[in-house]
């Protein structure tokens, strides 16, 4: 029962909704932010275009991601962000898996509950993937070093 109050407590908190400092850059170039990292901040254009800039709270030198799975992430966030861009969202086919990190939650369940809603997990918080990217080599970490939840 506490874990369930807990897990909803940080869900309102950390309500991806909720504007930012980090955020102002982004809006003011006419950008839909999506999230910020230790590597700098995703936005996405109105053409359903992700955005990348290493000094997030500026936006004057930004490039876009090539990445498709950090593309595919940003891009999630994005449009459960903004309901303006919500046509922009990922299309789920029959052959899509559920996301490998989260097992289909949209966040990732093994962090404590305070952590989940801070931490992006690669489906952005769709709980799957395009079997495309699920089917891609991953060359950053094995499968066994995220355990399966159960």
């Amino acid at each position: 029962m506490f874990e369930w109050l807990a897990d909803r407590f940080y869900r309102w908190r950390h309500d991806r909704r909720r504007g930012r400092p980090w955020e102002r850059g982004p809006r003011a170039r006419g950008l839909f932010p999506a999230y910020a990292d230790w590597g700098g901040g995703m936005a996405v254009d109105r053409a359903g275009e992700v955005w990348y800039a290493e000094e997030p709270a500026g936006w004057a030198a930004r490039g876009v991601v090539a990445e498709p799975d950090i593309r595919f992430a940003a891009l999630a966030v994005a449009v459960l962000r903004h309901p303006e861009i919500a046509h922009l969202a990922p299309v789920r086919t029959a052959g899509d898996p559920a996301c490998p990190t989260c097992h289909g939650r949209g966040y990732p369940a093994q962090l404590p509950p305070k952590l989940r809603y801070w931490i992006v997990c690669q489906c952005g918080g769709l709980g799957w993937v395009p079997t495309a990217l699920a089917n891609r080599p991953r060359t950053d970490r094995t499968a066994g070093d995220i355990p399966p939840v159960a």
